[in-house]
């Protein structure tokens, strides 16, 4: 699993955190009012919600690697 094999992992890490300040740097330069900023704040809540799940796996599937 890739937790087990955590410095093999770091440029998935390094992606993911790219895409979520390039999404919040989005989200602050986007007008909040139109349909736009609708779409990026549910991107960025998607976003968010798909790497605290894929955390709390790796997670886990560490402990369970142990």
């Amino acid at each position: 699993s890739m937790s087990a094999n955590a410095d093999r992992g770091g440029w998935l890490v390094a992606g993911a955190l790219a895409l979520g300040v390039g999404l919040l740097t989005l989200a602050t330069l986007a007008r909040q009012g139109g349909p736009g900023g609708r779409v990026l704040a549910w991107a960025a809540r998607l976003t968010a919600a798909g790497l605290l799940g894929t955390s709390i796996l790796l997670v886990v599937a560490g402990v369970l690697d142990v």
